[in-house]
């Protein structure tokens, strides 16, 4: 799993896939390192077994409240990958406001 967060700390993240509904559960934390206050939104990646994007979906973190320095907040969001193929890894971004 990759991360490339420099203002937040990706603290866990896990994916489960259900096959029957050919949906992606995705949760995970963040935790705020920026000295600062942040607010903003993540950025799920689906990507194939070499890496390339196959699929992304914005998720706002804290309901796009803001969230202070030393702060961790979740994410919990179900993905239908129907028309996806080849997705074999998650990763995450977080992009401030």
């Amino acid at each position: 799993m990759k991360q490339n967060m420099s203002f937040v700390s990706l603290e866990n993240l896990d994916a489960e896939y259900f096959p029957a509904n050919r949906v992606v559960a995705i949760k995970g934390s963040i935790k705020n390192i920026s000295k600062s206050t942040l607010r903003g939104y993540i950025t799920l990646y689906l990507r194939s077994s070499s890496g390339t994007v196959v699929g992304a979906y914005d998720l706002p973190v804290n309901e796009h409240r803001p969230f202070i320095d030393g702060e961790s907040v979740s994410f919990d969001t179900a993905v239908n990958v129907s028309n996806t193929t080849n997705a074999y890894q998650v990763s995450v971004e977080f992009t401030k406001d």
